[in-house]
């Protein structure tokens, strides 16, 4: 050895550490000067662990030239491993894939991961060259590691997904779409969860996709494609979907709308029912009129319309309506005030006409003070006769 090396070697190291090198150079004499000398610098101003690298890639049969992949300072530790374990299985045209000093270890590693399991050069590099956040670069080795192709992959890894829109375009991939039927949700102005439920739209098939068309638009939330989604299931055609295929009305407006044309209510209630400025507490008097107590499109209309109404006392109505109450004398009491109505539709369903109300309102009685007074006389029968 030359005697320079040496007390370089003598001088630079902790002496709990000169049996390595006293082991590296009585096993490998054939070492050259220059090989010692990059191993010396290597050491000195990188890490003291080097040594045991090199002695373990020399033990597994690795070319020392090969090694000056990873006998430089600027590498850690935990880079060093990677490159050193890469030489052991990889050839040396690989391994300089991610032999490089910007590259962190993490993703060393899973670059050797990927050629060691036999990944083909060109998806490796499609991972190796992206550079974004932990959670894209996993979406990108997943889609490498599930066997995608190479254009899927490229198709993936583009920055301006996030992570959870790389993972819906992955999983649509994996089962089986299309790229035509990717691009209709591929678009990063989409939220994840939007996505989600267009692709499972789309992997449950039997969808047209002209009409699928109007689901995939970015004014919709995702709540509002399912809603037009089940229109489409219910077998809507495109005419009909525009009727609530429509980004300013509610999830409700849009399940009161399919409701409408379900039951065949004409154009004038969906155009009242679309309404965008009816508030939401109209909009579930609707909804309940419909869903629960199945009332008749004239009914209905009569809520959707009369707006001057407020909705405290249209909650009345529609309970009396709900009742039995015909239209025509929901009409004639909805001029009264809450109190006075919340007495009349009790009246009624006390059995009190609607005909003697009237009679004591133009003799100009107090309609409160006569509904309480007769239903008080009906309680009296009922317990005398129990």
């Amino acid at each position: 050895m030359d005697r320079e090396i040496a007390e370089k070697i003598y001088c630079s190291i902790p002496h709990k550490r000169r049996a390595e090198w006293v082991r590296l150079l009585t096993s490998y004499p054939e070492l050259t000067s220059t090989f010692l000398d990059s191993l010396l610098r290597g050491y000195t101003f990188a890490r003291t662990n080097v040594i045991s690298e090199v002695i373990t890639a020399l033990d597994d049969g690795t070319n020392p030239d090969s090694m000056t992949l990873f006998i430089r300072p600027e590498f850690s530790e935990s880079q060093i491993h990677e490159i050193r374990l890469g030489l052991k299985t990889l050839s040396e045209s690989d391994v300089k894939l991610y032999a490089k000093v910007e590259i962190p270890d993490w993703r060393m590693k899973i670059i050797r991961e990927l050629l060691e399991s036999g990944i083909e050069t060109e998806k490796v590099e499609i991972y190796l060259n992206f550079n974004h956040n932990a959670y894209c670069l996993k979406e990108v080795e997943l889609a490498i590691r599930h066997n995608l192709d190479v254009k899927q992959i490229k198709y993936i890894a583009k920055p301006e997904y996030s992570g959870q829109q790389m993972k819906e375009i992955r999983l649509a991939f994996e089962n089986g779409l299309s790229f035509k039927q990717v691009h209709f949700f591929a678009k990063a102005m989409f939220e994840p969860k939007e996505m989600r439920v267009l692709r499972e739209t789309l992997e449950a098939g039997d969808i047209d996709l002209d009409l699928f068309e109007m689901v995939a638009r970015l004014c919709f939330d995702a709540m509002q494609m399912k809603e037009i989604i089940d229109g489409i299931k219910l077998g809507f055609n495109k005419e009909q979907l525009s009727k609530f295929a429509l980004p300013n009305l509610s999830i409700f407006q849009m399940q009161l709308i399919k409701q409408a044309l379900l039951k065949g209510y004409n154009d004038e209630i969906i155009t009242l029912i679309s309404n965008p400025t009816i508030p939401l507490v109209r909009i579930n008097l609707i909804y309940n009129a419909i869903f629960l107590y199945n009332m008749s499109a004239e009914k209905i209309e009569f809520i959707a319309s009369n707006v001057f109404v407020e909705e405290d006392k249209m909650e009345i109505l529609v309970d009396a309506m709900n009742f039995g109450v015909s239209l025509n004398d929901v009409k004639l009491i909805s001029k009264y005030d809450i109190e006075t109505l919340k007495s009349v539709v009790n009246a009624i369903k006390c059995g009190i006409t609607l005909s003697s109300i009237f009679e004591v309102e133009e003799m100009h009685l107090d309609i409160i003070d006569y509904i309480n007074a007769e239903i008080g006389k009906k309680l009296r029968n009922l317990l005398y006769n129990y």
